[in-house]
């Protein structure tokens, strides 16, 4: 019995440690598996991770060498290889910006991995300038399209510019006041020839709707205007009509959606009347932005432009009355053109280091010279003596010897003949050469030439080029044909060229140089070659000559009855030195003043009357027309013959010359000159041209004047004289009308011998100017000068509008987006502006003062402003617009140049705005 207990116990024992076992069993068999699925999700999640790390890197790479390229246009473009998939998850890499920041982030699909890469900051400062650019991030890509090829994904940078340069198109007509039913011609062009790299495209629209297209650079229209529609009535008769030009880059990589990116617009109005012998002037603006687009830190200009508009010759005419001083001062000389400048040689240079080919000295040569020859220039009748003992130059026949070229060796003149066949030029050589050497040549070249140089170090070539090569400066001034001059005269030329010398007895011999040349070779001071080159091509080589006596007047060149065309100035350096040259044109005063009289005569229009008196001794009215009308004409042809025939004598009589003047009006009841309605809806002008003081007074009484004492004899100050020319002028311009126009009596003083009481004079009897209220008085030195007195007079009878007071409101503030940087107001005719400018905490104001304003003139007034580095994105307006904020307000003028009241004009626009882009730095984007 008890054995069979014992034996149920180990039987019970054994299956308890079964089942537990068993239960053990199981439970490390279900632990086992529960720990390898976590222990390998784990690992796989660091290694997706890793993975997914190093696609990010990638990429990041990518971006951070676009950056450092970083082109300013164009795109780069690079596939990448991703695997498909990373485990067993495919996955999407995208950019994501986290406020200023840029990260790469890649997500699996299932959402289980996500990982973040930081690029760093979206904006960098560009090195040099300090610009702020901020780089764009766009786009994703999918791994499972890595499997394609032709699917395969890339990482592509693209910027462009906001233009690869400014499209500034500009219209004109000419005339831009026509009668309706007229012809003008509308010119295209642009601002910015020279800038334009791209092909262009504008078209015009017209006011009426017409449109007039294309793509060339300049471009011009023949337009016949009799359809007035949308032009704007400005007047009874008179119409403003205006017309537009848009142009644009005509490229698809500048083109959004067929939308051009790069564009800029102008326009301009036309003046039309239907009636312009009683138009008034009118004054016209325009105001614009240029460029439209622009980021923080860039500079942008506000454009301001105001035109005179009107009938310069078809309303009131002139009759004008030309007074010309004809004593014998003007047979002197008188400046027509000056020079002075810097000329610089054209230098070859060139550096050689012996150690470069070898540690040692050895032989350096060096060659320099040409199998060219200049025979047009450097002929012998140029460039040797006209004495018979002087031996002729080297170079006689042939153009130039071997000191035509020059060799330097570390700023040293050095070089021996070099002559082999035909070569020509200068030879060097230095048998223990060693180290850096400095080498520069010089040639004497007044057109292109071969230049060989060659150097060698021990026998081997070390440099062997020809190149083309030239060596002058040219000056150009222009005898027109309408005048007949009687020499033309270059002097004040520099010691440094060439000279002859005469000694008392008269006799011509060369002093020391040939061109540049001597018998010792020693060049001393001549340091350049110059010719005067006439219209024909006839050359004329020209010296500084010496003259042993100081009363006879010295000259460089001189040419009688010159021919009209124009004449070259060319000037070959011979050393390498920079040289200063000056040179000074002179023709006859009488033939300054003929071709001034004869200009200023032919701007009158066909309706204007001129007549002509001479005046030295005595006075001289010209028959020019038949009676009842004999000393005025609209044939300005006949007048200006008259004007040609003109000649220098005698004293200076103004008293004669302004009675006589007045008398070429047919308005004193004169026999044969008796027709005061000939000359109706004109405007009477006397203009007195001298060079001289009032030497001479005949004791005549004009207009109730006899002041003339009767003791001047023509050789100097006649104060009596001068006392008479007062009395007679003051008679003019306060007692005498024609049409309803007091006589204006306008002078002009030419020369430089008129002293300050000539000068006090003929301010004196000189009426106001219509356009600013100063004395119609001018003096000139210079030919050039004299014509701009003749324009200038002409012009300020033709006004379009006075007291022109501009203010103009910018939107410039403390903490708005844009900084002030400049203004500027310029007139093509070179009437003074005043400009002012106030900076206050809320704007800048710009106020500007112009006496007037002439028909065909144009001021403009360009503002230049920066956008502020912290300015938002956003358009702007740059005015503040209210009429009494911007506005343009001046005195208005009827057709007779009457003043008919004060206008203010709003200024308004819709191109006065700005678009400020921040993102101008570039894209980068996954695709």
């Amino acid at each position: 019995m008890a054995d069979l207990v014992v034996e149920e116990k180990g039987v019970s024992l054994l299956m308890e440690y079964l089942i537990l076992t068993a239960i053990l069993s199981v439970f490390v068999v279900i632990l086992g598996l529960s720990i390898h699925d976590v222990l390998t999700e784990t690992q796989v999640s660091r290694v997706v991770e890793n993975q997914f790390a190093d696609a990010a890197s990638q990429i990041s790479a990518y971006y951070t060498d676009y950056i450092l390229l970083r082109p300013s246009s164009g795109y780069i473009k690079t596939k990448i290889s991703v695997v498909p998939k990373i485990g067993d998850y495919d996955y999407k890499i995208q950019f994501q910006e986290i406020s200023d920041r840029v990260f790469i982030k890649i997500r699996s699909n299932s959402g289980n991995f996500v990982s973040y890469s930081g690029l760093g900051l979206d904006k960098f400062v560009l090195p040099g300038t300090g610009e702020v650019i901020k780089i764009a991030t766009s786009g994703d890509i999918l791994s499972i399209e890595a499997e394609s090829e032709q699917k395969k994904p890339q990482i592509e940078y693209t910027r462009k510019e906001k233009c690869p340069f400014e499209v500034k198109p500009r219209i004109e007509f000419d005339p831009n006041s026509i009668e309706k039913g007229g012809e003008t011609t509308l010119s295209i062009y642009f601002a910015n020839p020279s800038e334009i790299t791209d092909r262009v495209s504008w078209n015009v629209t017209l006011w009426n709707g017409t449109e007039i297209k294309g793509d060339s650079i300049t471009d011009s229209r023949h337009l016949t205007v009799s359809d007035l529609t949308n032009c704007k009535s400005v007047g009874t008769y008179d119409y403003e009509c205006i017309a537009e030009i848009t142009a644009w880059i005509n490229d698809s990589e500048w083109m959004d959606n067929g939308v051009p990116i790069c564009n800029g617009s102008y326009t301009q109005s036309l003046f039309v009347s239907e009636k312009p012998q009683l138009s008034n002037p009118y004054l016209v603006y325009d105001k614009w932005v240029e460029p439209k687009d622009v980021s923080p830190g860039e500079t942008f200009e506000v454009h301001l432009k105001l035109e005179g508009r009107g009938f310069v010759n078809q309303a009131i005419n002139l009759s004008v009355s030309q007074i010309i001083d004809v004593s014998g001062s003007m047979d002197w000389d008188s400046i027509y053109k000056q020079f002075n400048l810097s000329v610089v040689p054209n230098v070859i240079r060139k550096t050689v280091n012996t150690t470069d080919y070898s540690p040692n000295a050895g032989k350096l040569e060096i060659y320099a010279y040409t199998t060219d020859r200049l025979s047009d220039w450097y002929q012998d009748i140029n460039c040797f003596s006209y004495c018979d003992h002087c031996t002729p130059p080297p170079w006689n026949g042939e153009g130039f010897d071997t000191s035509f070229i020059k060799i330097y060796v570390n700023n040293n003149d050095v070089g021996s003949d070099y002559v082999d066949g035909s070569k020509i030029g200068k030879s060097y050589i230095e048998n223990n050469a060693q180290g850096t050497y400095d080498i520069e040549f010089v040639a004497r070249a007044p057109e292109k030439i071969n230049l060989t140089i060659v150097v060698k170090f021990n026998g081997t070539e070390i440099i062997n080029e020809t190149v083309p090569y030239e060596n002058k400066q040219e000056m150009t001034f222009e005898l027109p044909p309408t005048v007949n001059f009687d020499y033309v005269k270059v002097t004040d030329l520099p010691d440094s060229i060439p000279y002859w010398y005469i000694d008392v007895s008269g006799w011509w011999w060369w002093a020391t140089y040939y061109c540049d040349y001597m018998d010792n070779h020693n060049d001393n001071n001549v340091k350049m070659n110059v010719w005067i080159v006439s219209p024909s091509g006839n050359k004329d080589f020209a010296y500084n000559i010496v003259r042993s006596w100081t009363w006879d007047t010295e000259y460089r060149y001189l040419q009688n009855n010159p021919a009209s065309g124009v004449y070259r100035i060319v000037v070959v350096p011979t050393t390498k030195e920079a040289v200063n040259f000056k040179a000074t044109v002179y023709v006859k005063r009488i033939d300054a003043a003929k071709l001034a009289a004869i200009e200023f005569n032919n701007m009158l229009g066909d309706d204007d009357f001129v007549g002509l008196t001479k005046f030295s001794t005595d006075a001289e009215r010209f028959v020019v027309n038949n009676s009842p009308l004999k000393f005025m004409t609209k044939d300005k042809d006949v007048v200006n013959n008259d004007i040609l025939s003109l000649s220098p004598y005698g004293a200076t009589d103004h008293p004669d010359a302004l009675y006589y003047g007045a008398y070429v009006f047919p308005i004193w009841n004169e026999a044969g000159n008796n027709c005061t309605n000939c000359i109706n809806g004109t405007r009477p002008l006397i203009i007195l041209l001298t060079d001289g003081e009032t030497t001479i007074c005949d004791t005549n009484n004009y207009f109730g004047c006899n002041l003339c004492s009767g003791s001047c004899d023509g050789s100097s100050w006649c104060q009596s004289g001068a006392d008479q020319t007062r009395c007679i002028a003051n008679y003019l311009k306060n007692n005498v009308q024609i049409n309803g126009f007091n006589v204006s009596i306008c002078t002009i003083g030419f020369g430089t011998d008129l002293s300050s009481n000539g000068q006090n004079l003929l301010r004196d009897i000189a009426s106001t100017r219509p356009d600013n209220g100063e004395p119609c008085y001018f003096f000139a030195t210079t030919s050039d000068e004299l014509l701009n007195a003749y324009r200038t007079i002409f012009n300020i009878f033709q006004i379009a509008a006075k007291n022109i007071f501009i203010k103009d409101t910018l939107n410039v503030s403390i903490g708005g987006p844009f900084e002030f940087i400049s203004a500027t107001a310029t007139s093509n005719k070179g009437t003074p502006i005043s400009l002012q400018v106030d900076k206050l905490n809320n704007k800048t104001i710009l106020k500007v003062n112009i006496t007037s304003i002439q028909k065909d003139e144009t001021v403009e007034i360009v503002v230049k402003l920066r956008v502020r580095e912290d300015a938002p994105e956003g358009t702007y307006g740059v005015n503040v617009d209210g009429i009494n904020d911007s506005y343009i307000e001046y005195t208005a003028l009827d057709y007779l140049g009457k003043e008919t009241g004060i206008k203010k004009v709003p200024i308004q626009s819709d191109r006065d705005t700005v678009r400020i882009v921040t993102s101008s730095g570039g894209e980068i984007k996954l695709d």
